[in-house]
């Protein structure tokens, strides 16, 4: 399993490619769970009731199996549908491999508000503003992963497919808008 990280690493390095991960299905199941595992905690520390942990456990894993589906449509597409195990396996262990870095990312902001006494006793909006200030690096290094993830996406489903990046990102900001489509088609209107 260290084997796997380590390539899985090189693939957010731009080092390797999704050929590189081993062919195992219980790949999938494995990294799929522990996406839910991180973010349920990470849910835990930044929500308060366990309620919404659970929804977004929900919504998390009808992303997964969404995603899961429409890269096998995808593959399907470019005739490389025996690439799935192994793209999907890579997908999804470098998603869980960036959120471990916004996890750390999220724990030190974490860290930097209960103890901070303006947040303490907000008492003007001028203190609120000092907050913000403080917790801005951390968020645009959270997105600063995002984009990360979205570039070792395409670049994952480019090698794939043998696609050029810019079909691939195309494809993988498709990908991700379907999704976030179909899943508050689910949820419903609030």
């Amino acid at each position: 399993m260290v084997s796997t990280f380590l390539v899985l690493w090189e693939i957010c390095l731009f080092k390797s490619g999704p050929e590189q991960v081993v062919r195992r299905k219980e790949l999938i199941g494995i990294f799929a769970f522990l996406l839910l595992l991180l973010s349920y905690l990470t849910t835990l520390m930044v929500a308060s009731p366990t309620i919404r942990a659970f929804f977004s456990l929900g919504v998390l894993a009808s992303s997964i199996i969404l995603t899961g589906v429409l890269v096998y449509v995808v593959l399907y597409f470019f005739k490389r549908s025996d690439r799935f195990i192994q793209t999907y396996s890579s997908m999804l262990g470098t998603e869980l491999i960036i959120n471990l870095i916004a996890f750390v990312l999220v724990l030190i902001g974490a860290n930097l508000i209960p103890d901070d006494p303006i947040i303490q006793g907000l008492a003007n909006v001028e203190d609120l503003d000092t907050v913000q200030f403080r917790l801005t690096p951390l968020v645009i290094a959270v997105l600063g992963l995002q984009v990360w993830l979205l570039t070792i996406r395409a670049r994952i489903l480019a090698r794939a497919c043998e696609i050029s990046m810019l079909k691939s990102f195309l494809i993988v900001i498709g990908v991700m808008i379907a999704v976030a489509m179909l899943i508050s088609i689910f949820q419903g209107t609030p």
